[in-house]
């Protein structure tokens, strides 16, 4: 019995925490100014395409360029010491695109990274059942069941299609941003797949599994008794 104490109040403690994080993270996405910046710039090109014979305008932020070695082209003014020279290069730009007949975004990429920030929504929630479910089956004395079992696998599955999603609309707009780009001197790359999201995807499946493991030999048990 002390022992069910002691893992309850540790998940009591990871489920505060977890709440702490859930609401600093969210207050930091809205209070931010990247986010703010972002809301002005869409309401502003909100109201203008209100406006008759008014040129429509595409974002592509973060869009991240070709890196040339040892090559620093601009140069900053150090206020706090004239004796040090600095030049910095451009290694990423928030790019607008405008004219009439400008190249639209792609429906689909729009599609598939408004999927994927669903899908990392959906993680949070299933975080936080796992977290009350786990908290219930540590005082009925069955950590190892099917639901937990399920809600590992479906975090998994959302974290690896969640990354997949992202990387491959994110290629789909970088793609159509090179042909825009084309002939100048900036150069659009693609940064390629995010692999640590599909590796922790890949854990917390081992982890399920384990689980899952756990729960048929605690069947079996139960069999034999």
């Amino acid at each position: 019995m002390q022992h069910k104490s002691k893992i309850l109040l540790r998940l009591n403690i990871l489920y505060g925490i977890f709440l702490i994080l859930l609401f600093l993270s969210l207050g930091n996405t809205f209070f931010s100014g990247d986010f703010q910046a972002g809301l002005q710039e869409g309401f502003r090109q909100s109201m203008e395409t209100c406006l008759p014979d008014n040129a429509k305008t595409d974002i592509y932020p973060e869009i991240a360029l070709e890196r040339k070695p040892g090559k620093y082209e601009i140069p900053v003014t150090c206020p706090t010491d004239t004796n040090i020279s600095i030049f910095v290069r451009v290694t990423q730009i928030d790019a607008a695109i405008k004219g009439n007949h400008s190249p639209s975004r792609s429906m689909l990429t729009g599609f598939l990274l408004t999927t994927s920030i669903f899908c990392y929504i959906v993680i949070v929630v299933i975080l936080a059942l796992i977290l009350h479910s786990l908290r219930k089956s540590i005082k009925r004395g069955n950590i190892f069941n099917r639901d937990n079992i399920k809600l590992i696998r479906a975090i998994a599955i959302l974290i690896i299609s969640s990354s997949l999603l992202s990387s491959l609309g994110r290629y789909i707009e970088i793609r159509q941003t090179i042909q825009l780009f084309a002939g100048t001197e900036w150069h659009p790359v693609w940064n390629g797949m995010e692999y640590k999201e599909i590796i922790l995807g890949l854990v917390i499946l081992v982890i399920g599994e384990i689980f899952a493991a756990g729960y048929d030999l605690s069947e079996e048990q139960k069999l034999t008794i």
